[in-house]
């Protein structure tokens, strides 16, 4: 249903949506960076160089991605470059079988069913308007 009044009104993703998801994947990919920063040698911090950092961000946020989404060639695209990356920054591989890639369950493509619901500070907001849930989203509660 939304999907279709989004295509009856010749959007697709909002532009909010679409800053997220960048967001989101440079956020991921930048933290793997950081998380796989083990080297077998001594760190050389002339290493990272701050164009080098605006080089890798800008490929990894360039529309040929294609968003990134799990499962698109665009994900797979960028995975095998961030492992390329790595390689060339000499950081030691840590996934299984001496890799740079981990595989990994990802749930997607969930449909909407029931009662969709969010309330913050007392205030429901309307499905579809005020906020909308990803398709990997998980149902529960949160406080505080």
């Amino acid at each position: 249903m939304i999907a279709a009044r989004r295509k009856r009104l010749g959007r697709g993703n909002s532009p909010d949506v679409d800053w997220i998801r960048r967001a989101r994947t440079l956020s991921l990919a930048l933290a793997l960076l950081a998380a796989c920063a083990t080297t077998t040698r001594t760190p050389d911090e002339s290493l990272i160089r701050p164009d080098d950092l605006g080089r890798d961000a800008a490929w990894l946020a360039d529309p040929a991605r294609t968003g990134r989404g799990v499962g698109t060639p665009g994900n797979a695209d960028a995975a095998d470059w961030i492992a390329a990356r790595m390689k060339e920054l000499a950081l030691a591989p840590g996934a299984p079988e001496g890799g740079y890639l981990q595989p990994f369950q990802a749930p997607v493509g969930a449909k909407l069913q029931g009662e969709n619901s969010l309330t913050i500070t007392g205030r429901t907001l309307a499905l579809a308007t005020d906020f909308l849930p990803f398709t990997f989203s998980d149902s529960g509660t949160a406080e505080g």
